[in-house]
């Protein structure tokens, strides 16, 4: 019954956001997923490794997906969502975090930018 209410709020809180904050939250939990699953390479835990990376390639994914094509500025995210899924692909691969340390910080800027952009619109400038 608890866990039916926790995740009833949790469906109604992302309901309730604008897309600006929705896409940041997407970016958040890449963000923790990618810093989570460095912890886990350093643990030598790789199931949990490859859980949270995968959780952060899928992000990425949905979010190329959903580009409309006839934004400018949708090529150049695309780029950034492909770049950052082969990173994290060959991180997989090799076992290495710094394909993953590389790509946090873009990431991370670009989350910035968009929280940025939706508090503009939000407060209609």
């Amino acid at each position: 019954m608890y866990n039916t209410q926790i995740e009833q709020y949790k469906k109604q809180s992302v309901e309730s956001m604008t897309a600006g904050e929705r896409l940041v939250l997407l970016y958040d939990t890449a963000i923790k997923n990618l810093k989570a699953g460095i912890i886990m390479l350093d643990n030598k835990d790789m199931e949990n490794f490859l859980s949270c990376v995968q959780r952060s390639r899928n992000i990425f994914f949905h979010l190329e997906t959903v580009l409309d094509p006839d934004i400018t500025l949708s090529e150049d995210l695309a780029a950034c969502y492909g770049f950052w899924r082969r990173q994290i692909g060959e991180s997989i691969k090799t076992h290495e975090k710094e394909h993953i340390e590389v790509i946090i910080p873009q990431i991370e800027s670009l989350r910035d930018g968009f929280e940025q952009a939706s508090h503009t619109v939000a407060r209609g400038g």
